[in-house]
């Protein structure tokens, strides 16, 4: 597959990463949490897959800014669950998922380490 694939498949399976996290922060519903987290789970696994495809045809190696997204995915995956768990922190978990997106978009972007 090829660089451009990859790139598409990337940000797709991120907006739709996001977008379930968001889905998860404004309408935590109890009888939408398995479907939910279902979405969220492809969709986080598909942007771990494609970035790391991404990272192998780019041929980066592995800098530190890729350990930094790392570090966001697996917080952008808690961001699910602590929406149904902290529902009364609702504007607090969302400020962290709009932080937590800022840092990895930037991270990319400028690619500073």
């Amino acid at each position: 597959m090829n660089y451009t694939f990859y790139h598409l498949l990337h940000l797709l399976s991120v907006f739709f990463f996001v977008g379930t996290a968001v889905w998860a922060i404004s309408n935590p519903m109890e009888s939408e949490k398995k479907k939910v987290i279902k979405f969220s789970a492809i969709a986080g696994v598909i942007a771990l897959l494609t970035g790391f495809g991404l990272l192998a045809k780019a041929r980066f190696g592995f800098p530190i800014w890729v350990i930094v997204k790392l570090v966001v995915w697996f917080c952008l995956n808690g961001v699910v669950a602590m929406a149904y768990k902290k529902r009364e922190n609702r504007k607090q978990v969302f400020i962290a998922l709009n932080v937590l997106v800022l840092i990895a978009i930037s991270m990319v972007s400028l690619k500073p380490f």
